[in-house]
This record gives structure tokens, C-alpha cells and sequence, in this order.
């Protein structure tokens, strides 16, 4: 079966189907560093040290929360260039990998299980970043106002707040309803392809894309492909709009001290920049 008519098979199934939300499982954690192997993690890490550069009261190196951690690729690249390092995650099997990977290259960060609007780590930190959109995933206003609770609590006077976010005026006009990518790689010594599909529906009413993830593993060991697993995830991600997000971090208590595009932080908010951005960034501090 070629790539299109699997496509064609997915996009069938998806209408059929009215599948719960699961995210981050097992499998989707097993490739997930394959899904984003080519991701700016470095770049991304330059332009957060850019920030802290510019709004942190202090120079030197950082005491970090990294909120929503994933497999911990910023949260070690910051380590390496010796900030010290927490992690957090929902996802125990995320967290798994992260711990593995920081063991390996023999780096000292503190990794958690933890959901990023239930952090409770008894400590403060001089900088809170929220990376890779994870705000998103809090989609209703109770679980916003409980994770900047649970970040205040977390912050010193002098702390940062950095949160990257789905930026909803760039969401709305470019949203791609199908996508397919495919990934070429040698998995435990077998020639294998994944194939992830991608299905996006946009509630316009609740700000919430509905995107659902079908992947198909595919090993060839010998000559003729063989489909070994296929496996779901549907996520609900929010996005939001630059005063919108403004305004949620000074009603819970944040000064916001710059809006800018992700990546680009000389632009500030000038309207012609953020709108064309899909991702934007917000930094703030406690008011005072």
C-alpha cells in the first residue's frame, strides 16, 4: 500500500473514529526525538539564554525550570553550558527518556513527573521557561490560572517567566487540515520507515486545534516491507492571541516585559512581525 492510499485509509478512520485525548504514550515517546530530530534545539537554547541576557537582573549562570521537559533535549543543552537544571513532565514515559539521556552524557539534572499546573517543588528558581508550545496543552482557564499559581510560587523577585505559544492569528489563516512526514532511519538494526499522519480540526469557539497523530512503524527485513505497529495520540493544543496571553499572565499577578516572535527576539511586538509568526514568546516577572 503506497503513502496516499494510507493516507486515504487514515483520513476514513479519523471520520469513524471519536478517540479520547492520549498523549505522549509509550510509542509516541519511543520516537519522539526522531519525530523532531531536526529542531533548533541549540538555536532555541541561544535565543532563551538571548532573553535572560537581556530582562534578568543578574549575570552568570542560571537556576532553571524547564516546565514540560519532554525527553529533556533543552533541559541538557542548558546544562551543558552550566546551568543548573530541573525538569518537569506529565508524561512518566518522557520523563524515562530524559533520565536515560542525561545519565548517559553524565549531567546533573533533576527530572520530574509532575504536571506543569501541579509543580510543587518546594524551591525557587531564577528562570522558568515553558518550551515547544506545552502552555497549549492547558486548554481551559482553570488549568492556566492554576499553573501560573503553581509558577509564582516557584519565582523569586527577580525571576523570569519565558513561555513560547501558539500564536492564533497566524494559526487560524495557516492551518494545513492533513499533513504526512516520513522518516527513513535504522531502528534496532532493521531498515524501518514511520509514517505520521496529522489531522487537524480548529474549534473556533474554544481557541482548541484538535490535532490527531496516526503513525505507521514499517521494518523491512529482508526484502519486502512489513507493518509491524500502528498506534494514536489525539492532542488538544490552545492557542492564543498576544493580548490574550498578555492579559492572562497580568491577571494572575505578572508584569510582562516583552512579546515578540519566537526566535526573533529584536522585533518585539511590532505588529507586522507577530502576526506573521506562528509561534510567539512572552516574558514576564512578578509584579512587584
Amino acid at each position: 500500500m503506497g503513502v496516499k492510499d494510507m493516507a486515504l485509509k487514515n483520513i476514513k478512520n479519523t471520520e469513524q473514529k471519536n478517540t479520547e485525548q492520549t498523549v505522549f504514550t509509550k510509542n509516541y515517546a519511543y520516537y519522539y526525538d526522531l519525530f523532531y530530530k531536526d529542531k533548533p534545539y541549540a538555536e532555541e537554547c541561544d535565543f532563551v539564554e538571548q532573553l535572560i541576557a537581556k530582562f534578568s537582573n543578574h549575570a552568570g549562570k542560571k537556576t532553571i525550570l524547564d516546565v514540560g521537559c519532554g525527553t529533556g533535549r533543552h533541559a541538557m543543552i542548558l546544562a551543558q553550558r552550566g546551568h543548573h537544571v530541573t525538569g518537569t513532565d506529565f508524561s512518566a514515559d518522557m520523563i524515562a527518556l530524559a533520565k536515560k539521556r542525561s545519565a548517559d552524557y553524565n549531567l546533573p539534572i533533576s527530572f520530574h513527573v509532575m504536571p506543569m499546573q501541579e509543580t510543587k517543588l518546594n524551591k525557587q528558581f531564577d528562570i522558568i521557561v515553558g518550551l515547544f508550545h506545552v502552555f497549549g496543552y492547558l486548554t481551559d482557564y482553570q488549568d492556566i490560572e492554576k499553573m501560573l499559581h503553581a509558577t509564582k510560587e516557584h519565582m523569586h523577585k527577580d525571576s523570569l517567566l519565558i513561555l513560547d505559544f501558539w500564536n492564533g492569528e497566524v494559526v487560524l489563516k495557516d492551518t494545513w487540515p492533513q499533513k504526512v512526514k516520513i522518516f527513513s532511519e535504522t531502528v534496532n538494526g532493521l531498515p524501518t520507515r514511520i509514517i505520521r499522519f496529522s489531522f487537524t480540526q480548529l474549534d473556533t469557539t474554544k481557541n482548541i486545534a484538535e490535532v490527531r497523530f496516526q503513525t505507521l512503524v514499517l521494518e523491512k527485513p529482508h526484502t519486502q516491507e512489513i507493518l509491524t505497529s500502528e498506534f494514536e495520540e489525539t492532542h488538544y493544543m490552545r492557542y492564543f492571541f498576544p493580548e490574550e496571553i498578555k492579559n492572562y499572565l497580568q491577571a494572575q499577578g505578572f508584569e510582562v516585559l516583552h512579546l515578540c516572535p519566537f526566535l526573533d527576539l529584536e522585533s518585539g511586538g511590532s505588529a507586522g512581525k507577530l502576526e506573521k509568526a506562528w509561534s510567539g514568546t512572552i516574558v514576564a516577572k512578578l509584579k512587584p
